[in-house]
């Protein structure tokens, strides 16, 4: 009983703090790519935070499961305890906070639209290719005028917003310089997920149910990574790749085209809905078989 309460209460802290921060990043993220054009486009105050919870509850839910795994891990709990534990965890708090956040949606129709301040002063260089324009009044003006070169032609001057021939429009504030592959194949990747997972909860909860079941089954099943060697923390880490893995793979069964593979190659018609839960069912009890066939061999070896 004791195990059953320091799982759940490990369990609830990262999955609420997690969810917390990684909605307010998305969120912040949010207001940057508005604020980088000009004239400043207006955001709606419910929509972004609402997209921005859909995007953190995947999140919050593969690294709370990978970080109660591990501390199960280190703390010598029962291997099946803590997998049903972290099972059942993490399907209630997602279910829960997706619930939750659909109940939400009602807020996104209540006036809350802000139209935030342009980056930049006067005197700010946009670039796009070979084509500069720089801003000779407030960049948040549309009426500031401004003069635009153009690669072997003078210089031109303008005194309200047009596109300029040859189809230049004005480029985004230079206010960040690209970024990892890694991190943004994560985000494009936790993106589609929580997609996914908001599609199926609109098509009804029994497919949001069995996707999300199927999912929390795989990834909880896997805690015999964290066992693999006496460092706990490269048991985190292979953990952590195996984690990205199966977000990555998830992304790819998801897609349309590996979605009407499975069928014609099946030869069956087969409900969409069921292919991907299937599939992650279906890897679970291999990795499950796995363990039991592990932790045997490994009892018969320890035993006189």
């Amino acid at each position: 009983m004791k195990a059953l309460t320091q799982i759940a209460l490990f369990f609830s802290v990262c999955f609420v703090v997690i969810l917390l921060a990684a909605s307010a990043i998305r969120y912040l993220y949010g207001w940057i790519e508005v604020v980088r054009y000009i004239p400043a486009e207006p955001i709606e105050i419910f929509a972004a935070l609402i997209s921005a919870g859909q995007w953190a509850l995947p999140v919050a839910m593969y690294v709370s499961i990978l970080l109660t795994l591990s501390y199960s891990a280190q703390k010598s709990f029962s291997g099946p305890l803590s997998i049903l534990c972290v099972f059942i965890l993490s399907c209630g708090f997602t279910t829960g906070a997706y619930l939750g956040l659909r109940q939400a949606e009602t807020f996104a129709a209540l006036p809350g639209q802000v139209t935030p301040p342009a980056l930049g002063a006067p005197g700010l260089i946009l670039t796009q290719g070979d084509t500069s324009v720089v801003f000779l009044d407030d960049p948040s003006n549309p009426a500031s005028p401004r003069v635009i070169a153009v690669p072997d032609r003078s210089l031109g001057y303008q005194k309200t917003l047009a596109p300029v021939r040859g189809g230049f429009t004005l480029p985004p504030v230079p206010f960040r310089i690209g970024g990892s592959y890694l991190m943004a194949s994560l985000v494009i990747d936790f993106s589609l997920l929580g997609t996914q997972f908001w599609d199926r909860l609109h098509q009804g909860l029994i497919p949001f149910g069995m996707y999300l079941g199927a999912l929390c089954f795989l990834l909880s099943s896997l805690r015999f990574i964290m066992e693999l060697t006496s460092w706990p923390l490269a048991n985190a880490f292979l953990g952590a790749l195996v984690f990205r893995g199966i977000l990555a793979g998830g992304a790819f069964l998801d897609s349309e085209e590996i979605q009407q593979f499975i069928r014609l190659f099946l030869k069956k018609d087969i409900p969409q809905a069921i292919i991907s839960p299937a599939v992650f069912c279906g890897a679970a009890l291999l990795v499950i078989v796995y363990t039991l066939l592990a932790n045997l061999a490994r009892s018969r070896r320890t035993s006189p």
